[in-house]
């Protein structure tokens, strides 16, 4: 609902403070004071806030409306003030205190019904191209609820894990069955278990002892008129390694297979249920009069527009920020289900290849999504289509369509095109668009792997209870993109381009004034270390910049070893890479401290070595200031780094956007290469044998340091030979036969 103190700001320009900003279309922005004495309503908190209207770049009679507090860059809120009568969805007026409403009920059959029978994208198909590739596959355990759905005044409701394999050719065997997304917590009593699993299969369960969330799911289930449902706790036989991994691989066909998939998405665990009591008012549309009109003090009725005030940030709090959406297993659930249903805290949502709605937005969100502070259009997280999917992702993130020389060029005739030799079937638009791509030799294929980055980069930040579950709890969304993409997987990567791909590194985390480092290595092998997948990160991961421009490396060879024959999608047991690098310098890592933070910085090794003569009175020229742009995969785990005894090298590995990328790797000694890893095909003893740590960059404005890492190191002076340096000893032994160094990352 719009407060007095927002209907008299946005239609009257009451508080109005010229503050003289101009933003780049010369528009001018007001600056208004919201909750002073003359202003606040009766028991509001006087709080002084900052509201500013601006209009939005790219689309008309469309206006952002932004608070923050007074004097202050604290953002409180942004919301959309869009022209009536451009929106298409009608008035919502939802009555219901409770989601567990006929109302509610209805809305889900409609949005059901809409995408089975004409959203082409969702469909079960034979075509590689779909996600549902098996149409007839069942899972190998289903919960039976016909007894739910018999259920009686009197009589004890039992529900039944069914094995399907005993259907034999039975009608059911293609049966249509629900699946359940959920976080795990508190105390769930009844699971599957080796000793209660004929028990279960013969006499039932009783549906009084189950968690809430699950009684709720399968009574939803039933109104749907569906008799079967997928719960992982009660259709994988829990702390039975077999079970758990013959099934772990099968995820992408269990749900992607599914009539729908159902989420507790505001539930904190499994007590917490689908269905909460709300305030049905909160989801009424809200419309405002908005005088656009920027200089005058009182508003002009000629410039007075009926607007209505959308929530862009609504699905990010709601849906992608919510408790079971911050879960790792539940990302492959949610993108490889063809639909997906989510239970909010005060309304429900969804989700589908073609459509994202809500109770607040039943025909489809607006297309408007906050990030960064800007106002983009809106990204969505489910949809796994190269072509569609990955497009629109590499689109925006390259800002193709936005800036001002893009404009110019999108505006050129078709025959640049020729001009510039490219030729690609698509769409007028899309063929001139694809034009300012740097990587449009790459083009469609770039579209697969952009889409790739996105999900990875995404994941990369979500929680497992289980740190060794990394691989095997992603590996639904990479059985999927291999169907795609038919290309050969590497521990979170592929093979094609691998050599950008190695080029990802650990986001910053910046809190309080300082710089923390929260990511560990696992302690337990679940991936080599050139692998994204080897390191958990709370702040997430930047995947590599896929593309085949200005590399420095190239890969030979590359091995996984699986722990299951043949699985290459789930756990891993070993891994390892070959490659050749142009150069490779050695570094000393060291702590730079400053400001009550701590960062860390690289400097060559010979550099180090003439400083040391220097204090001993001799003439040299080292370099003191050590190098800070540097991203360490886990600084906590890899503690020894900044030991002296320790070898670090610098590899330059590509250039992008005129900066130079280095690895940061650790020399092993040969006890420190494991027995698995020995047993490698292309393991090579007489190689050197590294482990990646991290991630440097050099600025374009460091040129001179970019000049040094790409050249051999300088011949030392014979007084430095006799210092403890330890310069490329053995790497440089076949640098002329090779023309470059040889080595392999574990």
């Amino acid at each position: 609902m719009i407060c007095q103190v927002c209907t008299r700001m946005l239609r009257a320009h009451s508080g109005k403070q010229w503050r003289g900003t101009v933003i780049l279309s010369e528009v001018k922005k007001l600056g208004r004071i919201l909750g002073d004495a003359d202003d606040a309503l009766p028991g509001e908190r006087k709080v002084l806030t900052c509201a500013g209207i601006s209009p939005i770049s790219g689309w008309s009679d469309t206006f952002r409306l932004d608070f923050k507090l007074y004097n202050s860059d604290t953002r409180l809120g942004t919301f959309i003030l869009i022209r009536s009568d451009k929106l298409k969805p009608p008035t919502r007026t939802p009555i219901h205190q409770n989601t567990k409403s006929e109302e509610v009920f209805q809305l889900a059959k409609r949005w059901l019904s809409t995408c089975r029978e004409t959203h082409n994208r969702c469909k079960k198909t034979d075509n590689k191209d779909n996600l549902h590739t098996d149409p007839k596959f069942t899972p190998k355990r289903l919960v039976d609820l016909h007894g739910l759905k018999d259920k009686g005044p009197k009589k004890e409701i039992k529900v039944k894990v069914i094995l399907t394999e005993e259907w034999g050719e039975r009608q059911e065997h293609n049966c249509d069955y629900i699946t359940l997304s959920h976080r795990w917590g508190g105390h769930i009593g009844v699971r599957l278990q080796d000793s209660n699993k004929a028990q279960y299969e013969s006499e039932g369960i009783d549906f009084d002892e189950l968690p809430k969330t699950f009684r709720d799911a399968m009574e939803l289930t039933t109104m749907l008129g569906l008799s079967y449902i997928w719960i992982d706790s009660l259709c994988i036989i829990q702390h039975n390694r077999e079970d758990w991994l013959s099934q772990s691989i099968l995820m992408d066909k269990i749900y992607g297979s599914a009539y729908c998939n159902i989420s507790a998405t505001a539930s904190k665990d499994s007590h917490g249920g689908l269905f909460f009591n709300r305030n049905p008012e909160n989801l009424w549309e809200d419309d405002v009069y908005l005088s656009t009109s920027s200089v005058s003090d009182d508003a002009n009725p000629a410039t007075t527009q009926r607007c209505t005030v959308i929530d862009p940030t609504f699905w990010d709090r709601q849906v992608d920020s919510a408790p079971v959406n911050t879960r790792g297993w539940v990302l492959q659930e949610r993108l490889i289900a063809p639909r997906v249903l989510h239970f909010c805290r005060d309304q429900i949502a969804w989700e589908c290849s073609e459509l994202q709605a809500a109770e607040c937005h039943p025909d489809g969100l607006p297309d408007f999504q906050v990030v960064s502070g800007s106002i983009v259009q809106r990204r969505k997280v489910k949809g796994l289509d190269p072509d569609i999917d990955g497009r629109k992702l590499r689109e925006a993130r390259k800002d193709l369509h936005s800036s001002t020389k893009n404009r110019q060029l999108l505006s050129l005739s078709h025959y640049l095109a020729n001009d510039l030799g490219f030729a690609v079937q698509f769409h007028e638009m899309d063929r001139r668009v694809s034009i300012l791509d740097v990587d449009r030799n790459l083009i469609p294929e770039i579209y697969a792997y952009e889409l790739w980055k996105h999900v990875v980069e995404q994941y990369s930040s979500m929680d497992l209870t289980r740190e060794s579950d990394k691989l095997i709890a992603f590996s639904g969304i990479a059985q999927v993109m291999a169907r795609r993409i038919d290309r050969q997987y590497i521990a979170g990567m592929w093979r094609e381009h691998l050599e950008s791909q190695l080029l990802w590194y650990v986001n910053d985390q910046f809190q309080d004034g300082r710089f923390k480092y929260a990511s560990r290595r696992s302690h337990d092998y679940r991936a080599p270390s050139f692998s994204w997948a080897a390191i958990d990160s709370p702040s997430g991961i930047t995947y590599g910049e896929i593309t085949d421009r200005d590399l420095l490396i190239s890969i030979s060879k590359v091995e996984v070893i699986p722990e299951e024959d043949n699985d290459y999608f789930g756990l891993l047991k070993a891994g390892l890479l070959t490659l050749k690098a142009n150069n490779l310098r050695e570094v000393q890592m060291e702590i730079i401290a400053s400001n009550d933070t701590i960062r860390f910085g690289w400097r060559f090794m010979e550099d180090v070595l003439y400083q040391e003569i220097e204090k001993e009175g001799m003439a040299g020229r080292g370099v003191k200031r050590p190098y800070s742009n540097v991203y360490l995969d886990s600084p906590v785990d890899d503690d020894d780094i900044l030991n002296t005894t320790r070898q670090i090298f610098c590899l330059p590995a590509a250039s992008s956007d005129d900066y130079l990328l280095c690895l940061l790797l650790k020399l092993l000694e040969p006890q420190e290469v494991s027995a698995f890893e020995q047993e490698l095909a292309s393991f090579d003893q007489k190689l050197p044998s590294f482990k990646r740590i991290g991630l440097a960059k050099v600025a374009p404005y460091d040129k001179v340091i970019q000049t040094r890492l790409k050249e051999q190191p300088e011949r030392l002076d014979k007084k430095i030979d006799r210092a403890p340096a330890r310069v490329l000893s053995r790497l440089r032994e076949g640098l002329e036969q090779e023309k470059g160094y040889k080595i392999q990352i574990f």
